[in-house]
């Protein structure tokens, strides 16, 4: 689940996925950098698309006198959020059922979901539901059919093992691209999308 979220309240963490992060496997990935008219009218149609989304969420979260919205990473609503002086002074709310609080800042929320347990939680459901999510990078992955994955380790994880996966976004009107390297369906971008060393991709980002 993303952090809280709002166009309002927060600096969006959707709206501000147009960084790719390098990957920690450098070796094992690829990197690019697009510039140009091509990618300037990729770009401009996924933020088009992000806006639209982004209006329909505000809309929601307006319609139900939310201060905030939480959303997945994929962008799809997660819960509506109130702001709150007390943790245990738990509000109802009409259709909605108390999931959590969290805090951000020195603000602190409360989370609901819609309650499936009557009429009125099954719309606001539905309306979320309706909107759907909208993820900048994974749109811009899906364009440039260069979605991969590659398991990589991770010392954080149980498990010790992780999945480095592609992302993309977009800085000072420049798109950035990074693809784990996958033996078995290399990638081969459009010709206006450069290969670069990772130096040039974190120097495109400030890094």
């Amino acid at each position: 689940m993303n952090p809280l979220n709002s166009s309002e309240t927060f600096t969006m963490s959707t709206a501000h996925h147009h960084t790719p992060r390098p990957s920690a496997a450098a070796s094992s990935t690829l990197y690019f950098i697009g510039t140009g008219a091509e990618a300037t009218e990729l770009v401009q149609r996924g933020l088009a698309l992000l806006s639209a989304h982004m209006n329909k969420v505000d809309a929601f979260q307006r319609k139900h006198g939310a201060d905030a919205v939480s959303k997945f990473r994929d962008g799809h609503i997660h819960a509506l959020a109130y702001e709150c002086e007390h943790e245990d002074a738990i509000s109802r709310r009409p259709g909605l059922r108390y999931l959590d609080t969290e805090a951000t800042g020195d603000t602190r929320y409360q989370l609901f979901t819609p309650d499936p347990r009557n009429q009125a939680g099954k719309a606001i459901a539905a309306e979320a539901a309706a909107i759907g999510g909208f993820n900048f990078s994974d749109w811009l992955v899906t364009a440039l059919q260069a979605r991969r994955t590659r398991p990589v380790a991770n010392p954080a994880s149980p498990t010790g093992r992780g999945v480095s996966v592609s992302c993309a976004g977009t800085v000072k009107g420049q798109l950035l691209l990074q693809v784990p390297v996958d033996p078995k369906a290399p990638f081969v971008g459009p010709a206006w999308l450069r290969q670069v060393k990772q130096s040039e991709y974190l120097a495109a980002q400030g890094l």
